[in-house]
């Protein structure tokens, strides 16, 4: 992580001495670097190591786009990076505090960031002549969102489908966490509609997200509105049939499905698999001349943060499961 961020800071340097169409050359370069290098991201097992990253990685993206705004790759890797951001950091903070009832201001950071991803998205979907107007217009049409999308995006380019989902999944967590701003509300359709397309697509995509997010939506909406927690049961169920060892898709189960139904029973058998998991995770961090007990756990490097970060959320669900259940 360290070495990365020298690298990043030679690059700066290397970018701020150049001038003109070099300048821009330069930058593009970097911005295509920078793109490639968010998957890599994915198999950090360490959350402190990313938080730290990542913002310096973010600060350096944020300076680029003075010189290269409407570049498709940096934009694309700042709504990835913004929205990561919040799921990851905060996000896990306000599960802390929300079953804490304490209120230190993660939902003020929550919104902030998926703000600042959101607009990046947007500017990206314009850069493809796609305006949030075009989105509301086709809410209701014929062919709707997914048309839309089909008619000004190629569906087989990965940067255009992870330009769409995180920027979807931006707005989908905006409204999440203003409920109560009815207005707000009117824009949930476009987020799915947009998930709709991207996971229609390509479902394993993002690595789990289209199943955490259609779990979500179905297990958290009233009947009348489309809500179904039986269809919401079913994603996670499918997901962790999938992927076993994707930690935070269990606790994504656990968080939207098992505990607002109080049910118990299906927390529990959740909650075995994670106890292990601990344990697992901590060997994974401190090396061993024993090696892993179960190295399969760790065969898929893409979904390792997502891992350490469904152990960190499960530790602070477990700490209150007496009140949960």
């Amino acid at each position: 992580m360290v070495k990365n961020q020298l690298v990043r800071a030679l690059i700066s340097l290397l970018i701020l001495s150049s001038c003109g169409s070099m300048k821009e050359t330069a930058m593009t370069i970097t911005a295509g670097a920078i793109y490639d290098s968010t998957e890599k991201i994915k198999s950090e097992n360490n959350l402190e190591n990313f938080e730290k990253g990542i913002l310096g990685t973010i600060f350096l993206m944020e300076g680029m786009t003075q010189v290269i705004p409407e570049n498709e790759e940096l934009l694309v890797s700042l709504v990835k990076a913004y929205s990561g951001y919040a799921f990851i950091v905060h996000e896990t903070n306000y599960l802390e505090e929300s079953l804490s009832k304490k209120d230190m201001g993660s939902t003020k950071k929550i919104l902030e960031n998926y703000t600042k991803a959101l607009r990046h998205g947007l500017k990206f979907l314009e850069t493809k002549k796609i305006t949030l107007n075009d989105l509301k217009g086709n809410i209701n049409s014929d062919k709707g969102i997914s048309g839309l999308l089909d008619s000004k995006l190629n569906n087989k380019d990965k940067l255009q489908l992870e330009g769409v989902l995180f920027t979807a999944y931006s707005m989908a967590s905006l409204m999440n966490y203003q409920k109560s701003t009815l207005s707000l509300m009117a824009y949930l359709p476009i987020a799915k509609g947009m998930f709709d397309w991207v996971c229609k697509i390509s479902p394993d995509l993002g690595d789990g997200i289209c199943d955490i997010f259609y779990g979500a939506y179905y297990s958290s909406r009233p009947s009348s509105l489309g809500g179904d927690p039986k269809l919401g049961k079913k994603h996670f169920e499918d997901l962790i049939k999938k992927s076993p060892y994707h930690w935070l898709g269990r606790v994504a189960y656990i968080q939207y499905n098992l505990m607002p139904l109080h049910n118990k029973a299906g927390y529990l058998a959740q909650r075995e698999n994670l106890e292990k998991g601990i344990a697992l995770n901590e060997e994974d961090l401190v090396w061993s001349p024993r090696g892993i007990k179960e190295p399969a756990v760790f065969a898929n490097a893409q979904i390792r943060l997502y891992q350490a970060v469904g152990i960190k959320r499960f530790v602070i669900i477990k700490k209150h499961e007496k009140e949960l259940f």
